[in-house]
């Protein structure tokens, strides 16, 4: 899990607004965003499903529920 939250904080500075929130929830709360779906995800983040789909697209994270990290 570790090495996925380094690659979350490496992309960080280059994220939109909204996939920051859902990249700085990733980071704060691992173990709480490997169990939510997208929209649980983006709802806790503060942020949208489509926010979070897009973070996913730019790490290459992957998996039935947000991350699976």
């Amino acid at each position: 899990m570790e090495g996925c939250l380094y690659l979350i904080k490496q992309f960080i500075p280059d994220l939109s607004p909204s996939e920051r929130k859902a990249a700085e929830f990733f980071v704060a709360f691992p173990a709480q965003a490997v169990q939510l779906g997208i929209s649980a995800l983006a709802d806790k983040a503060g942020t949208s499903s489509a926010a979070v789909i897009r973070l996913k697209g730019k790490t290459g994270l992957s998996g039935s529920r947000a991350t699976q990290i």
